[in-house]
């Protein structure tokens, strides 16, 4: 299959190469995220094709937990360091 683009139930495709490329990732990754079903993709002639806003959901979700993630561990380690008497965490 030579296209880059398909639709599906109304629904735009491309090959998992290009959405990579979009999203600075490997192609390998988004086809493993198709793979195990975080993402939209349909596997058509042996390459994955990927519905992009699938993929940036994800991405978005996963910024979103990162952002939690890091806002969680520094309150843990400022608690910390207020319970060790840390001179910085005295104004914090």
């Amino acid at each position: 299959m030579s296209s880059t683009e398909i639709t599906i139930a109304g629904a735009p495709y491309v090959r998992s190469r290009d959405a990579a490329r979009t999203v600075h990732m490997s192609p390998d990754y988004v086809s493993r995220l198709a793979k195990r079903g975080l993402i939209d993709g349909k596997f058509i002639d042996g390459h994955w094709f990927i519905n992009e806003p699938s993929l940036a959901d994800f991405l978005t979700v996963q910024e979103r937990e990162k952002e939690l993630w890091r806002a969680k561990l520094s309150e843990l380690r400022r608690e910390e360091q207020r319970r060790f008497g840390h001179p910085s965490a005295v104004f914090a």
